[in-house]
């Protein structure tokens, strides 16, 4: 994907390139325990450079030396993702697919004072029981083992991660947030949800 003039926000942001790659790979076995088994994997790597020039809401000052000279690259975009799992039919009713998810570590955009995010594995089940052609019932389980993890945060990404304090002994007033927006947003622990659908 070739852009020029990029819109972010209010601000042109030059060009940008991004490619990348998706390979998926599929097996399936009919063991004795199911009536077949779905083995399956899909890896991405993308490539995001552009012009990526930003002028801030709080000026150059408030980028660490590390952001303003990520000229190259597009933040929030992870180089390597990849997803595997495994889908059982048990019974023409009772379906159930195991998934783990890993995604690596983010450079954040440049006005985001954290650089970058880490990378983090997740592990997913999902469990669902065809009662009859019209109803269903699923049971899913995301971020079975509880894995803490963020995602980058929104537009400008500007509040820095930094404890507010006051300064000058307390006289100097409040010194809080670089700016507006979450540079991090924290993701949910173990989540579990109960669907029951109706076909009409």
């Amino acid at each position: 994907v070739q852009n020029t003039d990029t819109i972010v926000g209010t601000n042109n942001v030059g060009e940008r390139d991004v490619w990348g790659i998706d390979y998926h790979v599929q097996a399936m076995f009919a063991p004795s325990w199911a009536e077949r088994l779905i083995l399956w994997g899909y890896y991405s790597y993308t490539h995001a450079e552009g012009d990526e020039i930003i002028t801030n809401w709080f000026g150059a000052s408030g980028l660490s030396s590390a952001q303003s000279s990520k000229v190259d690259e597009i933040g929030d975009i992870a180089d390597h993702k990849l997803h595997v799992g495994a889908t059982a039919h048990f019974t023409e009713k009772l379906i159930g697919t195991l998934r783990g998810r890993y995604i690596g570590e983010r450079d954040t955009v440049q006005t985001n004072p954290i650089d970058t995010i880490s990378d983090y594995i997740t592990v997913d089940a999902n469990v669902v029981y065809n009662v009859n052609d019209a109803w269903r019932v699923a049971l899913r389980l995301d971020n079975i083992f509880d894995t803490e993890y963020d995602h980058p945060g929104v537009r400008t990404a500007n509040s820095g991660n930094r404890p507010g304090y006051w300064g000058l002994g307390g006289l100097g007033g409040w010194n809080g947030s670089f700016g507006w927006f979450n540079s991090k947003l924290p993701q949910a622990g173990t989540t579990a949800w109960l669907t029951v659908s109706h076909t009409f």
